[in-house]
């Protein structure tokens, strides 16, 4: 264990129940009395009490956390207010062997931490707002394809097994969100679930036909049970984690041979956002669907497919056409045709402009029916252009 995290479990121990209460005694204290492990310690313990965020979300932000105040210790920084953006770096720099989208999670969280400072006012900046992140690499989510899906389907042991994993592909769960899953949330004959996901955000998810069948049979076998019960237990009878759901996954990976693919419980919930894409479902029902706070977070979620577009590409009668001569001299012909038409409007146009000639198809005002003669010699239409200077009272601008 290092110093840091026993200044941080001795600090939790020996605080008192009431947070904002020691938040505002610390505020009161002089700043050079504000260790930073003991403000880390009350973050950490501000992060376990917000019901808002996912519990996986907060141990994540709390480990980072920690692990920054180990590196300022290690260069001799156990102060909040002696933390500046070159002692940031240093950190940053210690963690060059992570992967670049590690890093940016890492300071984000240690940004999330100065920030929650700054709203107590304890220190008087965010040291890791001109840190520069790292480029992320872009890497090109897996999905799940119905056909592994099928596969990793033979290779389940149990009826539970075969549930969760419907329940991760027809319906689109997290891999934590199945352990959330009681039997009371499952409504067969109304064919949808109540499914408790990441801050505490409720969602109906429907059943398709496929995912109430492996329900049902799951669900009969299991005796069901009171409605406060887990719908997916694990061997001593509680929910099931998401640790247990991942190596359930890997399990039936490794079973079906598709061990190279990348598979993962979360390839299961892009393969069913894509799925449902490629059904014509639009990006909008999709992320109510996943229960997506943010639609454009479901554009990660929809996959094209080669095949897919191949066979859409296949449907349309230019592209679907054999290249024959035929085919060119259609397809030829057909960009002429607009070719001409175009050329004929920008003709129309430019003739207005540049010549005064007056389009057929806009009706005439009663104005522009007046006679050169009455004009003073040339015709005021909206797109006439007169000869010669016309009267200010033929124009309409005189009182009437």
């Amino acid at each position: 264990m290092t110093m840091a995290l026993q200044l941080l479990t001795t600090e939790e121990q020996s605080a008192s129940d009431s947070l904002p209460a020691d938040l505002i005694a610390l505020r009161t204290t002089p700043s050079r009395q504000r260790l930073l492990a003991t403000i880390v310690a009350m973050y950490c313990r501000w992060l376990q009490e917000d019901p808002d965020r996912c519990p996986a979300t907060c141990r994540a932000y709390a480990s980072d956390t920690i692990a920054f105040v180990d590196g300022m210790a290690q260069q001799g920084i156990t102060l909040i207010e002696d933390v500046d953006t070159p002692a940031t770096e240093l950190w940053k720099h210690g963690m060059a062997g992570l992967e670049p989208s590690t890093i940016c999670r890492k300071l984000t969280a240690v940004s999330g931490f100065f920030d929650w400072a700054m709203m107590w006012q304890l220190c008087k900046g965010n040291p890791v707002d001109r840190v520069r992140r790292p480029r992320r690499k872009h890497i090109e989510a897996v999905y799940l394809t119905l056909t592994d899906f099928h596969k990793l389907m033979a290779a389940c042991r149990t009826s539970q097994e075969s549930a969760l994993l419907g329940c991760l592909f027809w319906g689109g769960l997290r891999a934590h969100e199945p352990g959330n899953l009681r039997i009371g949330d499952v409504d067969l004959e109304g064919r949808k679930m109540r499914v408790l996901g990441k801050g505490g955000r409720v969602r109906n998810v429907p059943l398709c036909l496929n995912l109430q069948q492996l329900l049902t049979e799951h669900l009969d076998i299991s005796e069901r049970g009171a409605p406060d019960e887990p719908a997916f237990r694990n061997t001593h009878g509680g929910p099931l984690s998401s640790r247990v759901v991942y190596r359930w996954f890997m399990r039936w990976v490794s079973h079906a041979g598709l061990t190279g693919r990348g598979y993962s419980p979360h390839s299961a919930r892009h393969g069913a956002g894509t799925l449902l894409g490629l059904v014509g479902f639009n990006s909008f029902e999709i992320s109510r669907y996943l229960g997506h706070e943010d639609p454009r977070t479901t554009l990660n979620y929809v996959h094209a497919s080669p095949e897919a577009l191949m066979v859409k590409l296949d449907g349309v009668e230019l592209f679907g056409t054999a290249p024959s001569e035929a085919g060119n001299d259609q397809l030829i012909t057909a960009l002429q045709d607009q070719m001409a038409h175009m050329t004929s409007v920008i003709e129309r146009m430019a003739g207005v402009i540049l010549n005064g000639t007056q389009l057929q198809s806009r009706p005439r005002h009663p104005l522009d029916q007046r006679s050169a003669e009455d004009s003073g010699g040339a015709a005021v239409a909206g797109c006439n252009l007169p000869d010669e200077k016309v009267p200010q009272e033929t124009l309409g601008c005189g009182d009437h």
